[in-house]
């Protein structure tokens, strides 16, 4: 039966109504065994092809992976390179700035200090917080006057003990001992401005020496009042610790004038 089936089919390739045979549908069955083989081969080659894709993806994928993580880490440390260098650059300018501050200061205190080195009224004072330091330890001391005109305390000096005494007192309030405070530091300013800008010039005092009859001197010769008064002495330099106006170196230059015109 199978053979009158083959027989009754149209084979290619045979003349048309003639008869098919067995060793043509043979071969044709062999070629077509054949062409499956080599079509399994080559999906079989297609296959391992595809695998190694597939690996050299991976790996490739897994180094883009990896150049992705060294790209965010050398990002991260090029912005904290960056905010430092902003940082240093900041710093930098605020060193420059005050540089120049400093600059303008010196180059400030080197011409007021030239002003006052020409001028000759370079004064340097110190003072503590609350109690200042004495006019008299940055003086020289002054030439012994004469064995009765000795040095006495000036008021400003009792009104300074009496001030460090009171701070102690817990009554006493905060703004009185400031105001008493700055007044000290005033007067004591004043008084070695006023002991380092030379002595003050002698007061024209009234004041003759005694004489033994109206207009003789000692001898009985007459004697003019003006030369009197020009040949006195000039005045000693005054205690820079005493106030010029005081009444007790008033009194002093007047006994000094009678002892040097007697």
């Amino acid at each position: 039966m199978g053979e009158s089936a083959l027989e009754t089919g149209p084979v290619p390739g045979a003349p048309a109504g003639g008869p098919v045979h067995a060793v043509t549908v043979v071969t044709l069955l062999e070629k077509l065994a054949t062409m499956l083989e080599a079509l399994r081969e080559r999906q079989g080659g297609l296959a391992q092809r595809q695998g190694g894709l597939a690996g050299s993806v991976r790996r490739i994928q897994s180094g883009l992976g990896a150049l992705s993580r060294s790209h965010d880490t050398t990002s991260n440390t090029l912005a904290q390179l960056l905010a430092k260098a902003e940082r240093v650059g900041s710093h930098a300018d605020a060193a420059q700035e005050r540089a120049a501050r400093r600059a303008a200061q010196v180059q400030r205190l080197e011409a007021n200090h030239g002003l006052l080195v020409a001028r000759g009224r370079l004064h340097v004072l110190l003072f503590k917080e609350e109690a200042e330091i004495p006019a008299s330890a940055f003086q020289k001391a002054p030439e012994p006057l004469g064995p009765g005109d000795e040095a006495q305390p000036s008021p400003e000096q009792l009104e300074a003990e009496v001030g460090e005494s009171s701070d102690e007192e817990p009554v006493e309030s905060r703004a009185r001992r400031l105001r008493r405070t700055g007044l000290q530091k005033v007067q004591s300013l004043r008084r070695a401005f006023s002991g380092r800008k030379g002595p003050a010039a002698p007061t024209t005092t009234p004041v003759k020496p005694p004489r033994l009859g109206p207009g003789r001197s000692a001898e009985g010769q007459p004697q003019a009042e003006p030369a009197l008064e020009s040949k006195l002495e000039p005045e000693p330099p005054q205690d820079p610790e005493e106030a010029p106006g005081r009444p007790e170196a008033a009194e002093a230059a007047a006994v000094l004038q009678v002892e040097s015109a007697a």
